[in-house]
């Protein structure tokens, strides 16, 4: 069994005694409170029995009975008994006990959370201080905890102004809702259905979640829900306490990539060397071929459909070798309007984009960046709008500042990505063309990323894709 840490440090904010045990009754963790009210450290605690060292020898039999039916399913989750403790100075104290399983990927069955309710508090000097720590323990759950109580269908009915801050929604556009409004699609449906299986069972379900934001960022929470039972033992209402991870697992992504980069360079070498020239070779080699060849004859065609494939393998290449051996950026002040007419002005004459209307709008502050690799940057993805609208379709480049950064949007009228999709858009090697090398994408976050930037897609099926890229401003103007 998992010992509370995480999201569960919150019960050491709060007066009640926490205490997880394992299946033998013995203590695994035991809260600040806990603690505190025996005089004893946590660290010394656990391991030892919870009926023989904490509970009175009066109560211990009913302890014990109760507790062994609720790990071993003869006794609903949510049972409540009472039980007095005695502190180190011999004060009896009377406390109401709620029960709760504790159960990891094993399965269920793998020892309690009881959670004690000191019952002195029976006149109004108690009940405000009472009231007082409940404020306080709101406060600061606020300040460091992202909080949401649902109702038993999954219903918002309360949100903490960290769930606020974190996902870009305010109170009242969450209440009411599921938490389907910041579902990215990232995970699986079966991980929400074994979740719901979970906590319908009265147990504490635990995770790591990645969730969108209202502006289309993701952001990962690891995640505890606990359920609220009633006196029939099913759940009237869940908590879902949740802490920011995102900076974390980020940092695991990019220790991932640079792992599979390593040995994408590895490869790439033997493809530079050995690969690269071939193609090369061949091609010139089928050139000279069909150029000999009379114009009317059919295997003229044949060639040709030889030498295009050899072209999609060449970029295929190109991309490898680009995305397995990047370039340091080296940055000059660059005027981004100008660089952007330059492209769209290529797009324009390219025969393969004719037919669709690509525009810019606005304006931005002078940038501080690797002319060449910005070109390749808005180069691809303005490409990849075309490719995506086809004929008869509308690319629209807007340009404009946001606090000290420059931002550019690309957006296209095209199909669109589903969730899944859009979830692996900046995936390496992940691509919905037949003949896509998964790198473009990828290649574009990258000198992102190597811009001190930030890139974030958004898209609706039916309703078209839009980039939006942010690049820091650059503090003198472009040498003339």
């Amino acid at each position: 069994m998992e010992t509370p840490d995480g999201p569960m440090s919150y019960f050491d904010r709060t007066e009640l005694i926490a205490v997880a045990l394992d299946p033998e009754l013995r203590v695994e963790w035991i809260n600040r409170a806990g603690a505190d009210f025996f005089g004893v450290d946590p660290s010394r605690a656990r391991g030892q029995s919870w009926i023989e060292s904490f509970v009175p020898e009066e109560c211990r039999e009913e302890a014990r009975v109760t507790l062994d039916k609720v790990i071993q399913g003869g006794s609903e989750p949510g049972k409540r008994f009472h039980c007095p403790l005695f502190s180190p100075d011999g004060q009896r104290r009377d406390f109401s006990w709620l029960v709760s399983v504790l159960s990891d990927p094993g399965g269920p069955g793998n020892g309690v959370l009881i959670l004690g309710e000191d019952l002195r508090a029976d006149d109004d000097a108690d009940r405000s201080r009472a009231l007082l720590a409940q404020q306080d323990i709101a406060f600061a759950l606020d300040q460091s905890t992202i909080v949401a109580i649902t109702d038993q269908r999954g219903v918002i009915t309360h949100v903490n102004q960290q769930f606020c801050n974190i996902s870009g929604y305010t109170s009242d556009e969450l209440l009411g809702k599921t938490h389907r409004v910041i579902n990215s699609g990232h995970h699986p449906k079966s991980m929400f259905r074994e979740m719901w299986t979970t906590i319908e069972r009265g147990e504490i379900w635990r995770g790591e979640l990645c969730n969108r934001a209202k502006d289309g960022s993701l952001y990962w929470v690891d995640t505890t829900i606990v359920p609220f039972l009633g006196a029939d033992g099913k759940p009237y209402q869940y908590m879902a306490i949740r802490s920011d991870i995102t900076e974390r697992k980020e940092a695991q992504e990019t220790l991932r990539r640079q792992s599979g980069l390593a040995e994408i360079g590895k490869m790439a070498a033997v493809v530079a060397h050995e690969v690269k020239n071939l193609l090369a070779g061949m091609g010139g080699a089928l050139q000279i071929l069909s150029g000999r060849m009379p114009q009317e004859s059919p295997d003229r065609e044949v060639l040709a459909s030889i030498l295009e494939r050899l072209g999609n393998l060449d970029r295929r290449v190109r991309d490898l070798l680009l995305y397995a051996r990047p370039q340091p950026p080296r940055p000059l002040p660059l005027e981004l309007r100008a660089m952007m007419e330059d492209i769209v002005g290529l797009l324009r004459s390219d025969p393969d984009h004719a037919g669709v209307a690509v525009g810019i709008e606005g304006d931005c502050a002078v940038v501080r960046g690797d002319g060449g690799l910005l070109r390749d940057l808005f180069s691809n993805l303005l490409i990849n709008a075309c490719q995506a609208v086809g004929s008869g379709g509308e690319v629209t480049v807007e340009l404009g500042n946001d606090d000290g950064a420059c931002r550019v949007v690309i957006r296209d009228n095209g199909p669109g990505m589903d969730e899944a999709t859009l979830a692996r858009a900046l995936e390496p090697f992940f691509s919905t063309k037949p003949l896509g090398s998964g790198l473009g994408l990828a290649i574009v976050e990258r000198i992102v990323r190597d811009h001190d930037g930030t890139i974030h897609l958004r898209s609706t099926p039916g309703q078209g894709t839009s980039v939006t890229v942010h690049l820091p401003c650059a503090a003198e103007k472009p040498a003339d």
